[in-house]
């Protein structure tokens, strides 16, 4: 149930001036004001034994001072929830929501029920008398409405909510001193450790166990039917907590957790960890006899010394796999896995948001919540999945107010739901198990000078580089993300089943990195390609903040002409960083400019399960990715890049460099390797990404395309094909990287992107592959395909179609194919058939001189 909490802005005049459940609101107050809070019916809190025990765990340390005044006032007097009555004007009163009306039969039993146990009080039907009554008595007061939410587990079935926030009451409450962080799956991640078990405990009643202050209740009521049978509604009002008021968690967690908990320690009654996540708790400890017997013996002196009882059949007994929070948690793998109803559950959700353009803040909120028990099964770093989805529920007040989803989020739905569907909702909640890889420190610096960037592992690798000109006027924090990236996409290889501790002395970017997201949209890509890193890599990372005194050494690497002092520097026992034989290992590249990337938050992820990088048909790899320099045995000079024109299914190229080191000198590799091909989707990305260098150049007879021409004697010989990597010097592939790199512009690949989109859409339907091999016998079929499908099922004209035929040859060119359009007869003939077809005229660019036209 939802529900708030506020204070009354007015008490009642005399009881003797009215009749029936009116008159019972001021005659509970009374007996508040008399004998206390506990003392009305509903209430089985023990008073004086709750006092005594309490203040003596006061004595002894185990409760805070201000916590103890906190839980006293509020058995004595009533909880206010931090209600600020004052702030509540006038009556405010609300109709019920549709869907309580629907589902009427289960909203009656669950008042009912609340009537029965004393913790809401009937008032009597619903008339003009009872209202006016109701305006003479107090000079404020809300009716909440109420509405109902489907069970998840028990369909047709319903849960009554109250909505505090349409009366205003939740804006009016203070959560200072409320406020606090669920933190038990943490918790509960940090105490289970390998073969532990587990006992699951619920408190009965949890927020309707604590009494509310006279002055609020004006704030808590509603009308609803008191039977089956009623035609006329009755008012209610909640004399205790419910679940929906803002300020409630916060009072029951510090009555419960703060004072209840920490009691129970002082007389060593608990001595094992016990998270609490809201009213469950989890008992943990290494023998389960022993960690039953604890729990019991916890049941038994709550209920005895303060009144707090626990739904016993609920109760599950402790155990190394226990269901918790949602979860299944195992502790002899150190995995937690979702529930398999939730697991389904939350993959119909995100397939169908994934094509929704429009939602509601419920469902907004629904799905942050379910995406982020989602995100847990996942490594670390996963929130950035959320931050659009936050972005978009800003401003939205009510639950039925609808914003139109953006694509971002839409791809993120789908990407969530893929990722959890590949790993069946299974994830590691500790990593105790992993080894251990080498630590990295990494920095950058800005000045006008010199803008640079650098890091070291302590396995001997060091690289740096300095900054381009656009570079260099980003911010700080953004350097510092960067250079991360960087260490990580050219060590990631050496990483896959290890847990890495990476220092860096940015707080922002490292906060961000440890959080997994963050409000500042160039943060949050970073801290996207760094989870995509650690998927495709299967490593986890654990970025720590170091203090820039500290983080000597990749700070002068970062320094213009620092290597020098770095060389010097790095072997300090102080350091921490080298031992005395460490070998250094200088990445190639190191020292160049580097020119960041122009789209962040996308890496080539087709080698894990063909899950595409979300936002991007494909991503791309960037060139300073993880080709590091290669051991001494390995002759660089004689490793050459063997290209094979005709690809192999299952080739998805991804690992690029490390099949290109095979094929020019590991022993194991395979007489005749494969051309590396790049998995589904466009894979474009200025800034060095050797899976985007338009490989192939069939095209050898055309002029202009040679600094010398050809003539038509030499056009008319024979050749054999050939590539630009065919026996190219591994050491040389950068250099090739940069010179067709820079072919096209960002506006050009937006054309080539535009064209794949349409492209793939024909050859889905058509059951093709999206990428036209070399000598594919039946290009020049689907080329005609693909032409005739925007000449006759779209409405692009002649210079669309030419363009987009373009961006398709070169897309294919640039995943290592030749032009499809090479040996293809007729095409020109073909294409001037076309023209005469989709021509239209077009309005000229400049306007034609006046003497020309005379």
């Amino acid at each position: 149930m939802l529900s708030a909490i506020t204070l009354t802005a007015a008490t009642p005049r005399s009881t003797s001036e009215f009749s029936g459940g009116v008159a019972r609101l001021a005659e509970l107050r009374a007996v508040v004001e008399e004998r206390g809070a506990t003392a009305l019916p509903g209430c089985g809190i023990k008073y004086a034994s709750f006092m005594d025990c309490m203040w003596q765990a006061v004595a002894r340390g185990f409760v805070r001072h201000e916590d103890a005044v906190f839980a006293q006032q509020g058995l004595r007097y009533g909880f206010k929830a931090g209600i600020d009555v004052t702030r509540m004007l006038g009556h405010k009163w609300y109709k019920n929501y549709k869907s309580a009306l629907e589902g009427r039969e289960a909203v009656t039993r669950a008042t009912m029920k609340r009537v029965q146990a004393g913790k809401t009080i009937p008032l009597g039907t619903w008339t003009n008398t009872l209202a006016s009554g109701l305006k003479s008595l107090y000079k404020a007061s809300a009716i909440f409405p109420v509405g109902a939410v489907p069970k998840a587990l028990e369909p047709g079935e319903v849960r009554p909510t109250s909505d505090h926030s349409a009366t205003g009451l939740n804006s009016a409450t203070d959560l200072d001193g409320l406020r606090h962080t669920l933190n038990a799956y943490e918790e509960i991640a940090w105490f289970l450790e390998l073969d532990y078990c587990m006992r699951m405990s619920d408190v009965e009643a949890a927020f309707p166990m604590l009494p509310l202050h006279p002055d609020v209740w004006p704030f808590f009521l509603f009308r609803f039917y008191a039977g089956p049978e009623d035609t006329e509604m009755s008012l209610f009002a909640n004399i205790f907590g419910d679940f929906g008021a803002a300020g409630m968690p916060g009072t029951f967690k510090r009555f419960f957790v703060d004072v209840v908990v920490n009691m129970a320690r002082s007389v060593r009654v608990l001595t094992l960890p016990m998270p609490v996540y809201v009213d469950d708790c989890a008992l943990i400890g290494p023998c389960p006899t022993a960690v039953d017997a604890e729990m019991e013996a916890f049941h038994e002196w709550a209920w005895d010394v303060c009144g707090v009882a626990f739904k016993v059949i609920k109760d599950r007994l402790a155990a190394t796999r226990q269901l918790a929070l949602g979860f299944w948690w195992d502790s002899t793998t150190l995995t937690r896995e979702l529930e398999e109803k939730k697991l389904l559950q939350y993959l119909d959700m995100l397939a169908e948001f994934a094509v929704r353009d429009k939602l509601t803040l419920r469902e907004m909120q629904s799905c942050a919540g379910r995406m982020q028990r989602a995100i847990m099964t996942l490594p670390p770093g996963a929130g950035w999945m959320l931050v659009p989805l936050f972005a978009m529920m800003c401003g939205l007040k009510l639950p039925w107010h609808r914003r139109r989803t953006t694509r971002q989020v839409r791809d993120n739905f789908l990407y969530c739901g893929q990722l959890l569907k590949a790993a069946m909702g299974r994830g590691y909640y500790s990593y105790a198990n992993f080894r251990s890889a080498p630590p990295v420190w990494t920095d950058a610096s800005k000045s006008k000078a010199y803008t640079g960037g650098g890091f070291v592992s302590a396995c001997g690798r060091y690289d740096f580089w300095q900054y381009g000109a656009k570079a260099q006027r980003k911010f700080i924090d953004y350097l510092e993300g960067d250079t991360v990236t960087v260490a990580c996409r050219r060590l990631a290889h050496l990483w896959r089943g290890c847990v890495v501790s990476l220092y860096c002395d940015n707080k922002s970017f490292q906060a961000s990195a440890a959080k997994g997201r963050s409000k500042a949209e160039r943060l949050n890509s970073l801290v996207q390609e760094l989870f995509l890193l650690m998927i495709k890599y299967d490593f986890i990372l654990h970025v720590i903040w170091i203090g820039t005194n500290d983080n000597v050494n990749a700070d002068a690497l970062s320094r213009v002409d620092g290597e020098e002092k770095f060389l010097r520097e790095v072997y300090n026992p102080e350091h921490a960083c080298w031992s005395p034989g460490t070998v250094p290992i200088r990445l190639d590249g190191a020292g160049r400019k580097r020119t960041l990337p122009e789209k962040r938050g996308v890496i080539d992820c087709g080698e894990h399960a063909g899950l595409p990088a979300p936002g991007s048909k494909s991503a791309s790899e960037e060139g300073d990715g993880p080709a590091v320099a290669p051991p001494a045995s390995l002759d660089v000079s004689s490793a050459t890049l063997i290209e094979n024109s005709r690809p192999v299914a299952g080739d998805d190229g991804t690992d690029y460099i490390r099949r290109a080191q095979a094929a020019g000198g590991c022993p194991t590799a395979p007489a005749a390797p494969v051309a590396p091909r790049r998995g589904a989707g466009i894979g474009i990305r200025r800034g060095g990404s050797l899976a985007l260098v338009l490989a192939l150049f069939g095209c050898f007879c055309v002029p202009g395309g040679d600094c010398m021409p050809v003539t038509r004697i030499q056009a008319s010989m024979s050749y054999s094909p050939a590539s630009l990597y065919a026996g190219l010097p591994l050491d040389l592939v950068p250099q090739v990287e940069t010179v067709l790199d820079n072919r096209l512009a960002s506006s050009s690949w937006r054309k080539v992107r535009a064209a794949v989109k349409i492209w793939r859409a024909v050859a889905d339907v058509r059951g093709w592959p999206h990428i036209i091999a070399t000598d594919d016998p039946d290009r020049g079929g689907k080329l005609v395909t693909f032409v005739l499908h925007m000449l006759t099922d779209t409405d692009l004209v002649w210079g669309s179609i030419q363009t987009y035929v373009w961006g398709v040859r070169t897309w294919v060119q640039s995943q290592h194919q030749a032009d499809p359009v090479m040996g293809v007869r007729s095409w020109d003939i073909f294409m001037d058939g076309v023209k005469v077809l989709a021509w239209v005229p077009a309005e000229p660019r400049r306007r034609c001189p006046v003497d020309v036209v005379g």
